[in-house]
């Protein structure tokens, strides 16, 4: 019996992670961007693409914690994108260990 119990935890603790690394379905990536993109107060029309960001202005955001993307919506504008890594519920520093504010995502309108 104890043996299959810790079975059973090492099953579970195994399945959690694996299920963290499931890429969203096709969609919603492209939704996310163009909601967050009207939210901040531009027009943005769907189906938009996007693609990693580079350049001078991408590292500063790296720099700072983001993670940069050009964002182009239907019609041809362009914004930049840049947010904070994802948090992962299963991931808690201990108390000792100083956490560091997550940065605010940023939108801005590209040339």
């Amino acid at each position: 019996m104890p043996r299959t119990l810790l079975s059973l935890f090492a099953l579970a603790g195994l399945t959690a992670p694996a299920l963290a690394d499931v890429p969203p379905p096709p969609g919603v990536r492209e939704k996310a961007y163009a909601e967050q993109i009207v939210a901040a107060g531009y027009a943005c029309a769907e189906p938009v693409t996007y693609k990693a960001l580079t350049g001078k202005r991408a590292r500063e955001l790296e720099e700072q914690g983001l993670y940069p993307f050009r964002v182009t919506c239907k019609g041809g504008k362009s914004y930049l994108v840049a947010n904070p890594p994802r948090l992962r519920p299963w991931v808690r520093p201990s108390g000792d260990v100083p956490v560091k504010p997550r940065p605010s995502p940023v939108v801005e309108p590209m040339r």
